[in-house]
């Protein structure tokens, strides 16, 4: 890294994959992470991570959204979005659509939705 430069060293890089972007398509890349996010994108990139990971021939999901999900369902919502989101982080997701259908089956509805962000694992 440049002296001077405002950039967070990389924890990790992973180099040569196929990465997948919605609206893009497909493009071979490296990915740069830094303190757990994705800090830079780009064809054979020049910086050094603390560890890296070749994923020639491996497809990369830098990200996955999943739509529809429920929460409350089951337990109740405060609960539910805390082990929800933590499976789903587990499964490579980072953001999820919460699926309400008015008068749907929530144990207890919550006053309002914010409520479980304090227990959410995905922000």
């Amino acid at each position: 890294m440049a002296k001077g430069s405002d950039r967070k060293p990389l924890d990790l890089i992973v180099r040569n994959g196929t990465l997948v972007i919605p609206g893009v398509g497909q493009l071979k890349a490296d990915v740069g992470i830094a303190d757990g996010k994705i800090a830079m994108i780009g064809e054979n990139l020049k910086e050094a991570g603390a560890e890296t990971y070749d994923a020639t021939g491996r497809t990369i999901l830098p990200g996955i959204f999943d739509p529809h999900i429920h929460i409350g369902n089951e337990q109740s919502y405060e609960s539910e979005a805390e082990t929800e989101t933590r499976a789903g982080i587990l499964g490579g997701v980072t953001s999820v659509g919460i699926f309400l259908q008015p008068g749907g089956l929530l144990l207890r509805p919550p006053p309002r939705l914010p409520q479980g962000d304090g227990r959410a694992q995905l922000r």
